[in-house]
């Protein structure tokens, strides 16, 4: 681990970043789809009855 060139360093850590974004990214859309289906769901449980009474 010592022996290792910086740009080697720099590439892990950029790797790494990239990851936690990714995570935070999909951890915001799911939150905010979850918070969407909260919102949304008398409208799906009516739409689902409907299509069941149908």
């Amino acid at each position: 681990m010592k022996n290792q060139d910086p740009q080697k360093r720099f590439y892990y850590y950029f790797i790494a970043g990239v990851v936690v974004l990714a995570i935070a990214f999909v951890v915001s859309k799911s939150a905010i789809y979850i918070k969407e289906s909260i919102t949304n769901k008398k409208v799906i449980t009516g739409a689902v009855e409907k299509s069941i009474v149908d």
